[in-house]
């Protein structure tokens, strides 16, 4: 068993035990209405209590004016009671809980007016967008007291910290970096003029809600950007920090805008520790870090070893509300890995409430709830892929009799696949969670079995669901049964392996994770994607389309657009682009052009064997992980 004894060791952060290391750092989970706290947001952070986490700090919370419809607001006293409904569901189960606190970059006076960017100066940090508007003195003046008078409510809703977003390129970032801050007045131009609103702030906050206000920071190891603050200024800032009286810094890594991936699962585990350990060394108060921290075991090791005092999670709090009591309890196996997906990210750069790939339950606590059946039923779940693993899980736990059936030799249908490539060990991870969850749940597992209507009818389960995945298209192109031919999945399971110079029909998701694979994994330098649509990874969210392509440029991978494939040849690919022909060389050609759902089973026993049927994942619609892990979680609360 793994003690973690340096993780879940209290410490004591000026007058504030936590009973242990631990910080659930701050997300905008887009929770609320019209900036009040609701009962779903209640819900999510008093779940992650319960789950053991030490410190909470929730986020983001604005101190002038709306954020958006789904946002959290402090600029009025008409918000306490909502907050403290909050504090007192965290508080129950022995967590002390932050608030994060920042001014909005946009300005809109009332809902539904204009936004205006502003910022300390006029000055953007990404092409294309408007340049905006230099804050005056007297605004700044008011921002500051605002944040006072947010610091006070703070207090007075239960809130044990306050937490300061002054990271990732936000407004107080803006002012401290002398890329964006080129003001002249006392508010720029020198550092000491530069972080004077940080100064100002933290005074106004100390003045209105007490001098022994606990606050905690938030900032940057460094910008990452062309004439941005380095590491060696981070030290500074924190050092000017410390001496303002600010008890904890959270230290993350650089700006939204930098152009750098941080938070993908392309950039190796733990990457950024570094910038944290280095501010520890220079500094007397404690530090946290967790950017690409995704295990118990990762961060005790870190403390141990001295790199930090804390260490936050945030996506594997969001995949697993009761990670810590999980890890205390030596249960490694039983937590939900979080598999860096960034599908939450994507849903907050929507303005949607944040999902998760792992978790159905993640913001649906107050609808997705494991209770036991009111009867036990013969249950039998066809296909073991993440929606029929996750079905037979949670039927399962319901009290069933459940029997999983995979035609094949092992368990994890797509999962196999999808996680082959070395960066998405944490897909693999995923599966092997459910697998070990299949063992421990004491589902019954058949192998080697393809279920018909005959086995239906001989053995009379009460309920089906049906879990069979979904097969390769295989497009009408002339000569795509050549012995050149392979299809993504056999490429990426080792199934099929391929020549020097390669062709990969389809540009979706799939086609470009074999052609990274393929030059990363393979040390294949010759390998061109023919996509008929305009653009490549269409179907990858905002947060890892970009690393995507920056990927596949920096590897040199060759991408035609627009390009329809009208023959394979042994010798490789012929393709319309534009009313013209090309032909591209290839060793192998790989198709990656998509999935149809695999409804053969359905069809033939819905509505004949006279039991309940239910379809999930791929086989229903064909989709993503995380849509086949809610269809199956949802069917088997059905059963």
């Amino acid at each position: 068993m793994q003690e973690l004894k340096h993780l879940l060791s209290p410490i004591k952060i000026g007058k504030m035990e936590l009973k242990n290391r631990v910080e659930f750092a701050p997300v905008t989970d887009n929770f609320g209405i019209d900036d009040y706290v609701t009962d779903r947001m209640i819900k999510f952070y008093e779940d992650r209590a319960k789950g053991g986490v030490g410190l909470i700090n929730i986020g983001f919370f604005t101190v002038n004016y709306p954020h958006n419809p789904l946002g959290i607001g402090m600029y009025d006293d008409m918000f306490i009671p909502g907050i403290r409904k909050l504090t007192d569901a965290c508080h129950a189960y022995g967590a002390k809980v932050g608030v994060e606190l920042t001014f909005e970059e946009n300005y809109a006076r009332k809902r539904g007016g204009p936004f205006e960017p502003i910022g300390p100066s006029a000055v953007s940090t990404r092409e294309g967008r408007p340049l905006p508007r230099a804050l005056t003195i007297a605004e700044i003046e008011e921002i500051v007291e605002q944040f006072g008078d947010s610091a006070r409510r703070s207090v007075e809703g239960g809130f044990d910290a306050i937490h300061i977003l002054g990271s990732a390129g936000y407004p107080l970032a803006q002012f401290a970096s002398p890329l964006t801050n080129k003001r002249t007045d006392k508010y720029g131009g020198s550092f000491e003029n530069r972080m004077r609103i940080h100064k100002e702030i933290i005074e106004s906050m100390k003045k209105k809600a007490g001098d022994d206000l606990i606050i905690t920071w938030r900032m940057g190891g460094q910008d990452f950007m062309p004439g941005g603050n380095t590491l060696d200024d981070s030290v500074k800032i924190a050092q000017y920090f410390e001496k303002q009286g600010v008890k904890l810094l959270n230290v993350t890594t650089g700006w939204h805008d930098s152009g750098q991936p941080f938070i993908q699962y392309f950039v190796p585990k733990a990457n950024w520790i570094f910038m944290g350990e280095r501010i520890r060394k220079n500094i007397n108060i404690p530090v946290i870090v967790g950017t690409r921290v995704l295990d118990p075991i990762m961060a005790d090791k870190i403390i141990a070893d001295g790199k930090a005092d804390m260490v936050y999670f945030a996506r594997p709090l969001i995949a697993d509300a009761d990670l810590i009591n999980k890890a205390a309890e030596g249960r490694i196996d039983d937590i939900v890995p979080c598999t860096s997906c960034c599908l939450c990210f994507d849903a907050w750069a929507r303005t949607e409430p944040i999902y998760c790939q792992v978790n159905a339950r993640a913001g649906r606590e107050l609808e997705l709830n494991i209770v036991p059946a009111k009867k036990q039923k013969k249950v039998f779940v066809v296909g073991s892929g993440p929606g029929g693993m996750e079905a037979a899980r949670v039927a399962g736990l319901r009290g069933h009799k459940v029997t999983l059936f995979e035609k094949s030799d092992k368990l994890g249908g797509a999962l196999n696949a999808a996680g082959t490539p070395s960066v998405k060990d944490g897909v693999g991870y995923f599966r092997d969670y459910l697998i070990k969850q299949m063992k421990k749940g004491g589902i019954e597992i058949k192998l080697n079995t393809e279920v018909d209507n005959a086995i239906i009818e001989k053995e009379r389960p009460d309920a089906v669901i049906v879990a069979t995945g979904a097969t390769p298209i295989i497009p009408e192109i002339p000569g795509v049964t050549g012995k050149n031919v392979v299809l993504a999945a056999d490429v990426l399971t080792g199934k099929k392996s391929v020549g020097n110079k390669v062709v990969i029909v389809g540009g979706g998701m799939v086609g470009c994770e074999v052609a990274d694979f393929l030059h990363e994994e393979k040390g294949k330098t010759d390998i061109t994607i023919l996509e008929m649509l305009p653009k490549v990874a269409i179907d990858v969210g905002p947060t890892l389309r970009w690393v995507f392509r920056k990927r596949l440029n920096d590897f040199k991978i060759k991408i035609k657009t627009n390009a329809r494939v009208s023959e394979i040849t042994d010798r490789g690919v012929a393709s319309v682009r534009g009313g013209a022909t090309e032909v591209f060389d290839a060793d192998t050609v790989v198709i990656a052009v998509g999935y149809e759902p695999c409804h053969k089973l359905v069809r033939e026993i819905e509505g004949k064997a006279g039991v309940s049927v239910l379809a999930v994942g791929d086989c229903d619609k064909v989709a993503r992980i995380a849509e086949a892990v809610e269809s199956g979680f949802r069917a088997a609360l059905e059963v």
